[in-house]
């Protein structure tokens, strides 16, 4: 598909991976990848990577009708996002690591290949590996949820107003130091303390989703992990807004200003937080070719 030897092959992946993906190759150079492209990931991953980042790799990607760059980028995905998830997706046995071709191939000047002589030879089809073993996944996913109800002039204009959603989220980012899911809804009817309608209310949902790979007892993969540690950070930083609704409205306000959104917003509560845990098994298959 690239117009390629397959002896320049491998320079041609170094070169992309040192260009666009501004990450290590993975250890002994073996790449694992979902075939076709197939996979899924929160929004929190896909923004650890900067707005350049992608637009350097969607020019890339457009040079042509049907790109090289497009293959090697199957084979790339996971890494795109590697500043946020683990070196490796599933783990190698010895076995595939001993048996994959290790460093560069590189091309000669006369078409041959580094290492290899001239004179055409005949071996034996060499006997098929037996199939590896399929690697379970395990990935916990933890959702910590909560509303805030704000007081606004125009319920509906407000919750049809993306800016605004947009303001808010940042501006919850700011006080939980994590970006959460955000939506607003305008509730059919709301009463103040005295028993009368309010109005001028909605009601902005928010959820914050934490995902780390863990073992079958539950317990992180990753000895470093901090999914634990942030989930506690965010349901604290909940119940401190929650006590002090005014922190929000301030930072809702700054949010606001910076997005040049002319609206004056007061967060009259924050609910308490709930936390609910998931635990997703998938299972995969390792393939390499030798």
């Amino acid at each position: 598909k690239c117009g390629l030897e397959e002896w320049v092959l491998a320079d041609a992946i170094h070169l992309f991976w040192d260009e666009y993906l501004e990450t290590e190759l993975p250890a002994g150079d073996i790449v694992q990848y979902a075939q076709g492209a197939r996979f899924a990931l929160s929004r929190e991953t896909i923004r650890t990577r900067s707005k350049a980042f992608y637009a350097k790799l969607l020019e890339a990607l457009s040079a042509d009708t049907d790109p090289c760059a497009n293959y090697i980028m199957e084979w790339a995905w996971y890494y795109v996002f590697a500043p946020a998830v683990q070196a490796t997706p599933c783990k190698l046995s010895q076995d595939i690591i001993d048996s994959t071709q290790t460093g560069s191939v590189r091309s000669l000047a006369d078409g041959g290949v580094s290492g290899v002589t001239s004179t055409s030879t005949t071996t034996a089809a060499p006997t098929p590996a037996p199939a590896p073993a399929p690697v379970i996944v395990r990935t916990k996913v933890t959702k910590v949820k909560s509303s805030a109800s704000l007081e606004v002039e125009d319920p509906v204009a407000t919750c049809q107003n993306q800016a605004f959603i947009d303001a808010f989220c940042s501006a919850l980012e700011g006080v939980l130091d994590v970006r959460p899911d955000c939506t607003c809804e305008v509730p059919t009817r709301r009463l103040d303390a005295s028993g009368r309608s309010l109005a001028g209310s909605v009601d902005m949902l928010y959820t914050v989703t934490i995902e780390e790979e863990v073992d079958e007892s539950g317990e992180p993969v990753d000895s470093s992990s901090t999914g634990a540690a942030l989930v506690t950070s965010v349901q604290t930083k909940i119940a401190a807004a929650a006590s002090q609704p005014s922190t929000l409205t301030t930072a809702l306000t700054a949010a606001l200003s910076e997005a040049a959104v002319e609206m004056t917003v007061t967060v009259a509560s924050v609910a308490a937080a709930e936390t609910t845990e998931e635990t997703v098994t998938m299972t995969q298959t390792v393939t390499s070719s030798t």
